[in-house]
């Protein structure tokens, strides 16, 4: 994606999905194809939205474990981010 992503002449940054382009598995590579690619992460999207216990809602359903799932979900981005292996090194300016 980071090499594809490249290639688009004058693009600075790249959102992700949590779970299906980062995880807590691969936070190192993505950080170095970040860099090796010079592309920002600009946003990490918290999936809640394409497994089918999501189909009823995330925050907003009825049964009180799916909230609590989708809570959990979006505590990781921000640790991620947090921690030294994800941290940008370099901010986006929008021009």
């Amino acid at each position: 994606m980071f090499a594809d992503a490249a290639k688009v002449k004058d693009l600075k940054g790249v959102e992700l999905v949590a779970n299906w382009h980062i995880n807590e598995n691969n936070i190192d590579q993505v950080k170095d194809l970040s860099k090796k690619h010079n592309l920002a992460i600009t946003m990490a999207v918290v999936n809640i939205f394409t497994q089918a216990k999501w189909s009823m809602g995330s925050f907003a359903a009825k049964n009180p474990a799916i909230r609590n799932q989708a809570i959990e979900e979006v505590k990781k981005i921000p640790e991620y981010y947090s921690s030294d292996r994800l941290r940008p090194d370099r901010s986006l300016v929008c021009t």
